[in-house]
């Protein structure tokens, strides 16, 4: 479990688990519970940061040269080189230099958005979720998939990826996924169908131990609606079995009369937060990732999360069971984390 900040004077810190480098001390060093600072260090000499992104192990920072800076894991082509490479010192991803607005993906598979609105996909495709429709192992060559299946025509607003397959939001708000999708390799961009013609505001795409994929997306009109995998109940829809036909769950449990404003993924649950401030989960709860001390192991239904003292106002990137350490004398930590289950 890795953890990344932003600090408001654009520092750069990262904890947690460091066996491939990713918190930026050399791989054998051990877990960090508090921040380490990674400003400064290697390719970071000189940058101004304004954004940060944590793949699987692996590292991302958004210069204000609207390039990226990388370390970590990089073993199936993340760092955008050799596969086997890993590095705990921020080098420069050596592809799309100067054109990079948004760095997205997760579990081992990232997407770049670059300023023409293209859309950029390497590192994992074992199942398919570079989305160029291929199968491959890793790749550090990004792919531009911007017109792939039916992305074509469209620019993609926000791309979340879980270990084993992708979901995709358009400025226009529709839904699209690929990659490993109810028991099949889906190669290329296919569109989701969620009734009523709604538009998406939100998506979120989660995984659990091997093949339990999961997907979420909040529509315009406050309306939430899951599908996928559900052994762990992460649909929220009351069962533990699969449906891969969006469904909407916004009146169940604790999410009845509430408003959706936000979605992230979990390792097996999803975590929402409304308007009110209020943190709703459901799903996979055995090491207290939703309601600790553990009183069940699994939450079918939206269940209201405990508040976290002194987070402030709520914004989520959502991990598996991270807390944001004490801050540092001097450093405000921004309030949204970058983790990976």
């Amino acid at each position: 479990f890795v953890k990344m900040a932003l600090s408001d004077d654009g520092r750069v810190f990262a904890w947690g688990d460091n066996r491939y480098g990713t918190i930026g001390l050399p791989p054998g060093n051990p877990k960090k519970s508090g921040p380490n600072e990674v400003t400064g260090f290697g390719a970071l000499v000189g940058k101004t940061v304004t954004d940060v992104f944590m793949s699987m192990y692996g590292a991302f920072v958004l210069t204000s040269e609207k390039s990226l800076v990388c370390w970590g894991y990089g073993g199936e082509g993340q760092l955008g080189r050799d596969p086997s490479a890993s590095d705990y010192i921020p080098s420069a991803f050596p592809h799309l230099v100067g054109t990079v607005e948004k760095v997205m993906g997760g579990g081992g598979t990232l997407f770049a958005l670059d300023a023409s609105g293209r859309l950029w996909a390497w590192g994992v495709g074992h199942w398919g979720q570079m989305g160029n429709g291929t199968i491959e192992r890793g790749n550090p060559t990004p792919h531009d998939i911007t017109s792939a299946g039916s992305l074509s025509e469209k620019t993609a607003s926000k791309v979340e990826s879980s270990t084993d397959h992708v979901v995709a939001m358009m400025t226009d708000g529709s839904v699209h996924q690929w990659g490993h999708i109810n028991s099949a390799d889906v190669t290329t961009p296919q569109a989701v169908s969620i009734p009523g013609n709604r538009t998406a505001v939100d998506v979120a795409a989660g995984s659990n131990n091997g093949f339990a994929e999961h997907s979420a997306a909040l529509m315009s009109d406050g309306t939430l609606w899951t599908w996928g995998e559900n052994d762990t109940g992460q649909l929220g829809n009351g069962t533990r079995t699969a449906n891969w036909a969006p469904f909407d769950i916004s009146g169940l449990g604790s999410l009845a009369g509430k408003k959706v404003i936000e979605l992230a993924k979990g390792l097996g649950h999803t975590v929402a937060l409304c308007d009110d401030g209020t943190l709703h989960g459901w799903g996979d709860n055995t090491h207290g990732q939703l309601i600790f001390p553990v009183v069940s192991t699994v939450y079918l239904e939206p269940v209201e999360l405990q508040a976290i003292p002194g987070m402030g106002p709520p914004s989520i990137t959502w991990t598996t069971d991270a807390v944001l350490p004490a801050a540092s004398e001097g450093v405000a930590y921004s309030v949204t984390l970058e983790a990976t289950p």
